[in-house]
């Protein structure tokens, strides 16, 4: 069994990396020097022009440059030799988003960017090695053939009209995946095959778009054109609904993890078998059954992250793109999903699974550690019942997976040091590499589970053959695909972060003081037991809870992220269990006794919370109006929509796809004055009035603002939703510090837009 996964981890290995591009297709890149170079171009603009912003998009630089007067032009700057409708200035093609720009700022952009026309400015690169890692790079690019395009767009065209396909245009965008091209009575319309949402084009389904490529569309009529989107749009959602994106590159990476979680399970089974006595593996059953229940039918199955965040982990559950923060939390989802076709469900239940897993391996986590069973049962009932770990547990959040993955590991290996079985060593490792692969900064978890075995006792495991094959299969699995943690470069102080108050277990607002009654007795009793492994725990904990203190000051993320360290704490809370068997362990029944109450007393102060446990925060009420809203919208290529496209906030436009909607989406900070960014006239511009129009920072709000100050809008669907501003990164909608507020969301048509 253990050379047949590996021989499956490199078959994947190689077929991921397999038919690497050649040499001789190569595209045009931009270097890493081009930023500060077009950052030093921007600040020779000369008066009264002035930069506004500016973001790099893989080749593509968007800017808006703005007058004394605050009246702005937004523009793209690409490779200037491919560059037929716009402006050449240097070592760029300049296009701008509103007609006929003034010659003045035009003549100053010029100005500014010739001195750079000297610079070695684009470089040439194999195609698909453009955006520096595999991930990032077109996933489509090697299996996508002009044949397997034309299979999935063919279908009900205007009469007289057929479809070709070929490799994209030379001067095609560079995620364009095929160019396309329509032949009918009225000319030819040139069209691309695109990757999803990098965008605001035309027809959209959740792995595809289809854009009319740069002056493509020749003599056809708007109407036409139209028709043929939304014939070849329809066409896409159905290929979307029939097969689920299994021949990319991110499956391979998902297969491989589930290869690996199925191998955990069954080595785990195995590893166990008569290690456990009956009695005991009845109980932690038991709990088992219990976590399971609360977390199915007790737990919000809410989302608790902004728009951003929830169009990312559903896009890694129907085959989209990878999740940078890890595959692993979602791993479970993406096979449920493709069993039960239903993304909602499968999300919430496969998160609630791994939380309840967490309860019984909790408490064989802490039978090896503590050889005590009233300790490592008791440990596991608190955990069932740790209010923190019940509100988070059908979330979907990656700490729920990382508390999971972390412990199992652990456990595993500390199992391998106390019965040498090779079956838990390797179900072990397995674990050990998924927790690196919930979140990157899991990558030091194997130096955890080391320090415990040494600290354990146990070091001489560490010299034995099969812990070195161990750590060779782990080498082999984190070659396959390293995750980056992303750290901000802006990365606050430590000092203005670092506080005990954060640490959400130790409050009594989210822990109840019996928790950290039993925390405290427990700790006391464990670290005269076993003090080496109370203190890595407690330092562990510690350790944690200020990793992330480090970087993020906000309510939902210190929440969320801090559910990693609930496993931990309930180890040391269940040592009030061994204290009660030490000091009382005659009558037996008189123990007993009184741990049937602190039970009752656990369940009690856990009920007492159930509002805070159950509440649905605005982000999971928005997502809930939009998604019933869809349905009820009009839809057509025609159709456009503006709301955000980037950031926290950000629309969550795969559910386009689920509704069968074609609808175009437009970032909201485009200007849409008079409509001039409408590409079909004769259709439906909406707004979308969402949380981004109340949020805390950014210009998102401004815009929306802006938007609802100039332009004549009539209500389509609207609504209210009402929670703490504080989960939703909003501000408060009337007092300062209010703790509960209302706001007003919907979806509004665009009338007109001008000065008003």
């Amino acid at each position: 069994m253990f050379f047949i996964f590996i021989a499956a981890v490199v078959l994947v290995t190689f077929d991921s990396w397999a038919q690497e591009p050649s040499a001789s297709q190569t595209v045009r890149v931009l270097p890493p020097k081009a930023g500060p170079i077009t950052q030093n171009a921007f600040g020779r603009l000369v008066a009264p022009w002035r930069l506004d912003s500016a973001k790099m998009e893989r080749q593509q630089v968007f800017a808006t440059v703005c007058d004394d007067a605050k009246l702005c032009f937004s523009f793209s700057m690409s490779d200037p030799q491919y560059c037929e409708s716009g402006q050449k200035a240097g070592p760029w093609c300049l296009q701008f988003s509103q007609p006929n720009p003034p010659a003045q700022l035009v003549q100053a952009l010029i100005q500014a960017f010739e001195p750079d026309l000297s610079e070695d400015f684009w470089e040439d690169k194999p195609m698909g090695t453009e955006f520096g890692t595999r991930e990032e790079a077109p996933r489509q690019a090697i299996r996508l053939t002009p044949d397997k395009v034309l299979e999935m767009i063919d279908g009900d065209l205007p009469k007289g009209w057929a479809l070709s396909v070929r490799s994209p245009h030379p001067d095609a965008r560079n995620v364009a995946l095929a160019s396309i091209v329509a032949t009918g009575p009225e000319g030819s319309l040139n069209l691309e095959l695109l990757e999803p949402y990098t965008g605001d084009w035309a027809v959209c389904s959740i792995n595809y778009c289809i854009d009319v490529h740069e002056g493509g569309a020749g003599s056809v009529s708007p109407a036409t054109v139209s028709t043929i989107l939304q014939a070849l749009g329809h066409r896409l959602l159905q290929t979307d609904s029939s097969a689920p994106f299994s021949q990319q590159y991110a499956t391979h990476w998902r297969v491989l993890l589930v290869i690996v979680l199925a191998v955990t399970i069954l080595l785990s089974i195995i590893a166990l078998a008569g290690q456990i006595p009956l009695t005991h593996l009845v109980l932690l059953t038991a709990l088992f059954c219990l976590g399971l229940g609360l977390r199915l039918f007790y737990s919000p199955h809410t989302f608790l992250h902004e728009f951003g965040y929830v169009t990312n982990q559903l896009l890694s559950i129907n085959g989209g793109a990878l999740n940078s923060y890890g595959e692993a939390p979602f791993v479970l989802a993406w096979v449920f999903n493709l069993l039960f076709h239903n993304q909602a469900t499968a999300f919430f239940v496969a998160s609630a699974l791994m939380a309840a897993l967490t309860i019984p391996l909790v408490g064989l986590l802490d039978w090896l550690l503590f050889d005590r069973w009233d300790k490592a049962h008791f440990s596991a009932f608190l955990l069932a019942l740790l209010p923190l770990h019940l509100r988070f547990s059908a979330s979907g959040v990656a700490s729920i997976a990382l508390a999971l993955f972390s412990v199992w590991g652990l456990a595993m290996v500390l199992l391998y040091a106390k019965s040498r079985s090779l079956s838990a060593l390797f179900a072990g490792t397995l674990a050990v590499f998924l927790a690196t692969q919930s979140r990157p900064e899991f990558i030091i978890w194997p130096v955890i589970v080391l320090l415990f075995v040494i600290l354990n006792g146990q070091y001489k495991t560490c010299l034995k053959p099969g812990f070195f094959a161990a750590a060779a299969l782990l080498v082999l699995l984190l070659a396959v695909r390293f995750v980056m943690f992303p750290i901000a470069q802006d990365a606050p102080a430590p000092e203005a972060y670092l506080s005990f108050k954060r640490i959400v277990l130790f409050n009594p607002d989210v822990t109840p003081w019996v928790f950290l009654m039993f925390a405290l007795v427990g700790l006391v009793w464990s670290f005269s037991k076993r003090f080496k492994q109370t203190a890595l725990l407690v330092l562990l904990i510690l350790g944690m809870a200020f990793f992330y203190m480090y970087f993020f000051d906000n309510e939902t993320y210190t929440l969320r992220t801090q559910v990693a360290l609930a496993p931990f704490f309930a180890m040391i809370a269940g040592g009030f269990a061994g204290a009660i068997g030490d000091f009382l362990s005659k009558p037996r029944w008189l123990n007993y006794l009184l741990l049937a109450v602190a039970s009752l007393l656990v369940v009690f102060s856990t009920a007492q919370l159930t509002n805070w446990i159950k509440e649905n925060p605005l982000v999971n009420q928005e997502y809930s109006f939009v998604h019933q809203a869809l349905p009820k919208l009009p839809d057509g290529p025609n159709v456009a929509l503006y709301a955000p496209e980037l950031g926290p906030h950000a629309f969550p436009r795969m559910l386009f796809g689920d509704m069968g909607k074609l609808i175009r989406l437009v970032p909201v900070e485009r200007d849409i004055t008079g409509g001039k960014d409408i590409k079909f006239k004769r259709g439906t511009t909406m707004l979308y009035k969402g949380l981004y129009c109340y949020a805390d920072k950014g210009k998102e709000r401004e815009q929306c603002q802006l938007l609802q100050r100039n332009c004549e809008l009539k209500p389509i669907l609207t609504g209210s939703l009402a929670g703490r501003p504080s989960l939703a990164g909003v501000k408060p909608n009337s007092k300062p510090n209010q703790d509960f507020s209302t706001y007003e969301v919907g979806f509004y048509e665009v009338i007109s837009c001008g000065s008003r």
